[in-house]
């Protein structure tokens, strides 16, 4: 039993589990959540001007935020075998991202889980440290951003230098990831030196006139929606065995053309000299 949790934490895990056990619950709790969370919120839930932490908060949805705050927790205890599945085939073209990667990818996952329990069971903890709960969601989302993106950067690296994809198509691919979270910079920072700022992010916006780019919540949900689609694209591509994505090539140096005057300089060096 203890070896089948070590696995499934590691990552040693098959493609087809992975895919159509882990990642099908897991979207099915993400979603079916918010949409559970959503229906038993008092009055309307507007996507564009609400966030999700207000899905999860007691004080806001009383009646629904457990739907919301335990989808979370079981799609991202679902996600968590991804880590090491994808740490374990991208490691050998570019060792040194995908570690950072996977730590990244896999701290955002413990931290978004502690904020489900949070949210679900201990209400009051941000009594006993200031804030707790937005910086472990900060942490949350920054973590799995991060985690996502070295990857992705990983799989780049391995799909256009050995199986020759188009440069373009793979960037297209990574700003579905990355345009939300540029987008959620730009609209901040925009509210941030705006002198007649409006106030936190609500229905209230509408018949206020403001853009629907300044809204925080409306780039959170786009920024989930293309964390999902980049993890799956992740677990599609890549191949079921580790062994089969194969190894980068060794670049030979070319061989100096003779009577060239780095093949002079090599003859006359005085290492040469004492070769012979």
């Amino acid at each position: 039993m203890r070896k089948l949790f070590d696995d499934y934490f590691q990552g040693n895990i098959s493609k087809r589990f992975l895919i159509f056990v882990c990642g099908s619950m897991a979207v099915f709790f993400f979603a079916g959540g918010i949409v559970l969370a959503a229906c038993f919120f008092p009055g309307s839930y507007d996507w564009r001007y609400q966030g999700m932490s207000i899905l999860w908060s007691r004080a806001d949805n009383p009646a629904g935020h457990l739907f919301w705050s335990l989808g979370l927790v079981s799609a991202l205890l679902l996600c968590l075998p991804s880590c090491g599945y994808f740490l374990r085939r991208l490691e050998p073209w570019s060792p040194r991202v995908a570690h950072r990667a996977g730590f990244a990818l896999r701290t955002g996952y413990i931290a978004g889980i502690l904020v489900g329990l949070e949210s679900a069971f201990f209400p009051n903890f941000g009594g006993y440290i200031y804030k707790a709960h937005e910086y472990t969601a900060i942490v949350a989302f920054s973590g799995i951003y991060l985690g996502a993106a070295g990857f992705w950067y990983c799989l780049t690296v391995w799909l256009l230098e050995d199986r020759r994809w188009l440069a373009w198509a793979m960037g297209g691919l990574f700003l579905l990831c990355a345009a939300p979270v540029a987008g959620a910079i730009l609209s901040q920072a925009w509210l941030f030196f705006d002198p007649h700022r409006p106030p936190w992010v609500s229905p209230e916006w509408v018949r206020l006139g403001i853009p629907l780019w300044l809204s925080i919540a409306f780039w959170e949900w786009l920024g989930a929606c293309g964390l999902v689609i980049c993890v799956t694209v992740l677990a599609i591509v890549l191949p079921a065995k580790p062994h089969e994505i194969g190894e980068p090539a060794v670049r030979s140096v070319p061989p100096i053309p003779p009577g060239s005057r780095f093949d002079v300089a090599v003859r006359e060096s005085p290492e040469s000299d004492d070769q012979k």
